[in-house]
């Protein structure tokens, strides 16, 4: 026969049958049902009846297992844990899984007894430790520097008095060097011993623990007993009580270098000591057995340091015009470079007020002016003798800088502290910024001599004996000085019986000076010319040159030409 199945949904709110209602349900179904055509499907019960079914198929189920698994083979179920097995290995399993449970928790109450007899051991013994150390000094313990590690009273009290007989005071300096002080030389002897307990009852002994890794030292006045005059000498005969080993605190100060900026001087700590509280401090360490005492708490100190705010502020003024350096003019010669010494020159420090001398800006542009300028000032030249003359004032070629623009350009440069070069401004420029200005084209006029040379761009084009004005009559003497022509002529008539006496036909004329300038003159010997002629037989201020070279002459000059006349 086969299996009738019945093919309901559980709602939702139901929950899974279990494998005993399963079985009473099939055997209900069995009694009541007819059997079933191989290969059909039992028809489908309406919900209620199925659910009211089931509510009866639990007692039927538990009254009829017996027979069935009599008659029928037993059916293979399933465990919670997903293993097939009978009822009988089920039980079996059940009896296991308890039997192991009581088994764990017999061990777990046996773990928890062994962890808590241990603790109490642990409680009881540090709780030893702790009274053992309510009458010994703690671990890492030191009074004034002597070891009373784990020591009762009675051996602390040993141990002070062992240190009083071989103590050594060590006395350090201002620089850390030490020296020593020995206590056989001072009588030394230590008698307070109720300190020692008090120090031990002072110990929190129950807190050991901390102690194991910490260092304590106990600093306390012992009031140990000695000889004062004898500890008074020796500390005497240290060294650095010796003033005249002493080297006394400097303050940090301002100097200048010799490029003129400032520096600070790093103070002197020097090892000059307070003398009267230092030696206070030593008796003190001496009565407390202290190992060692440092003095430079009693070094006497500079006031000023080079890190001082006021001090800085000062240099850092001072130097901070020295931004300008390198700050560069140029003239058309040459160039007049600012360094550090002349900005050094030029400042002024007034306590820590910082300005600049106008007056020292003033005469450095005059000597400037006079070194470059070539108008309207007197300035040297090096003749084609090979002497260096000086060339008048007089002239109206050359260059002249402007003064007022140099000065106040230098003075705004160093109020900004800048080192911006500045190209010099001119009031009178010549046509070249070499040679002087003359640059290689030129006429050079000795009035001395009575010679003239032509120059073409550095190439003597002419050298020529001349006749200039004559020297004994001042209105008709050759004016010295740096001139230019400012025109070119030829056959021309040179004066004016009725206004000036003369008259004079030249074929090449040019003029430089007013009415004086470069001309021809026939009517001269040749054996004239270059000789002191000019004294007593001159022209009215000309330079007459021997016609047979001023065509040449003529030729390479131009409008503008200099002429230097000395």
């Amino acid at each position: 026969m086969a299996d009738m199945t019945e093919n309901k949904e559980p709602s939702v709110q139901e929950k899974p049958e279990s494998p005993l209602k399963k079985l009473a349900e099939k055997l209900r179904t069995k009694k009541a049902a007819p059997e079933a055509p191989a290969g059909e499907n039992a028809p489908e019960e309406p919900a209620a009846e199925a659910a009211a079914a089931e509510t009866e198929a639990v007692p039927a189920a538990e009254e009829t297992a017996e027979p069935a698994q009599a008659d029928a083979p037993k059916k293979a179920e399933k465990s919670p844990d997903g293993v097939v097995s009978t009822k009988e290995e089920a039980k079996e399993k059940a009896k296991a899984r308890k039997k192991k449970s009581a088994e764990i928790k017999s061990r777990a109450r046996l773990r928890n007894r062994i962890l808590l007899a241990a603790a109490g051991l642990v409680v009881l013994i540090y709780l030893g430790i702790g009274f053992y150390f309510s009458r010994h000094f703690l671990p890492h313990t030191a009074i004034n520097g002597v070891t009373v590690d784990q020591m009762n009273a009675e051996d602390a009290q040993a141990a002070l008095e062992d240190a009083s007989t071989h103590y050594v005071l060590k006395v350090k300096n201002t620089e850390g060097e030490t020296e020593e002080i020995h206590g056989e030389k001072l009588e030394l002897r230590y008698t307070n011993g109720t300190l020692i307990d008090d120090l031990i009852n002072e110990q929190k002994a129950f807190t050991w623990i901390a102690h194991l890794q910490e260092e304590k030292n106990f600093t306390v006045n012992f009031n140990a007993s000695y000889n004062e005059q004898e500890l008074t000498r020796e500390i005497q005969a240290l060294q650095m009580f010796d003033e005249d080993e002493m080297i006394a605190p400097e303050d940090a100060y301002i100097e200048q270098t010799d490029e003129g900026m400032y520096e600070i001087v790093p103070e002197v700590l020097g090892t000059t000591i307070w003398e009267g509280p230092a030696e206070d401090e030593v008796k003190k360490a001496v009565s407390m057995l202290s190992p060692e005492v440092d003095l430079k708490q009693f070094q006497i100190l500079p006031e000023i340091y080079s890190d001082n705010e006021e001090l800085n502020e000062h240099a850092d003024a001072w130097n901070s015009y020295f931004e300008a350096d390198g700050l560069t003019f140029a003239y058309f010669d040459g160039d007049e470079v600012v360094d550090k010494e002349m900005i050094a020159s030029i400042l002024v420090d007034d306590d820590g007020e910082i300005s600049i001398d106008e007056d020292r800006v003033a005469e450095i542009v005059d000597d400037w002016t006079a070194d470059h300028d070539t108008y309207g000032r007197e300035w040297e030249f090096e003749s084609s003798n090979g002497d260096t003359v000086t060339i008048s004032d007089r002239g109206n070629y050359g260059f002249e800088s402007d003064w007022d623009d140099t000065y106040e350009t230098f003075l705004s440069r160093l109020e900004e502290k800048s080192n911006e070069d500045v190209e010099v401004e001119y009031l009178h420029e010549g046509d070249s910024h070499e040679n002087k200005g003359l640059g290689g084209s030129y006429v050079e006029i000795s009035l001395d001599d009575q010679h003239m040379w032509v120059y073409d761009d550095y190439e003597l084009i002419a050298s020529t004996g001349v006749i200039t004005g004559q020297a004994d009559v001042a209105s008709m003497r050759s004016d010295p000085g740096c001139y230019y022509i400012y025109a070119k002529q030829r056959n021309r008539t040179l004066g004016n019986m009725k206004t000036t006496g003369y008259e004079c036909f030249v074929k090449y004329f040019m003029p430089y000076n007013g009415g004086e300038g470069i001309h021809d003159a026939d009517w001269r010997g040749s054996g004239e010319f270059g000789t002191n002629a000019y004294k007593w037989d001159g022209s009215h201020g000309c330079i007459n040159t021997p016609p047979s070279i001023m065509p040449t002459i003529y030729e390479h000059a131009y409008v503008g030409m200099p002429v230097i006349v000395y």
